[in-house]
């Protein structure tokens, strides 16, 4: 990454673009079919979560996203949960991944969120762990970080 490369991270209630969406699944080697993207990516708000996309660009070119699912504002200090984190293959080692987290965590907190909760397979478990996060049993594969 270039000094003068523009970072931009936007938050939206709506998704990016289904090519977008593929092409960073793909990247990442998970499943990318129509299938896929029809049942695990719900278009639709959640009935009770309120769902927020955060879009990571360099330059204006897309290189990451995430998607995080906030609690109701009447819940006693419920986590916010991230899901889909991924930073595209070629811009991964130059800090992108902690940006974006830094930036979902300034909005939980903004939020009054200040619990965050997420899914990792083993062979994340190293980069959550660096930015604060830990196991807490008896969930597995779930690493919590307290931000208050």
């Amino acid at each position: 990454m270039q000094a003068q490369d523009q970072v931009s991270v936007e938050f939206s209630s709506a998704p990016p673009p289904i090519t977008q969406l593929k092409y960073f699944y793909q990247d990442a080697g998970w499943n990318a079919s129509d299938e896929f993207i029809a049942q695990t990516i719900p278009f639709k708000p959640h009935p009770i979560l309120e769902t927020v996309w955060v879009c990571l660009a360099v330059g204006g070119t897309p290189v990451g996203m995430a998607r995080v699912y906030l609690p109701p504002p009447v819940a006693s200090n419920p986590p916010a949960f991230i899901g889909d984190v991924v930073i595209s293959q070629s811009s991964r080692g130059k800090g992108l991944g902690s940006l974006l987290l830094g930036k979902i965590e300034e909005y939980c907190k903004k939020r009054g969120i200040l619990l965050l909760a997420i899914e990792s397979g083993a062979q994340s478990h190293a980069f959550w762990a660096h930015h604060g996060f830990s196991l807490k049993p008896p969930i597995p594969q779930v690493l919590f970080k307290n931000i208050g």
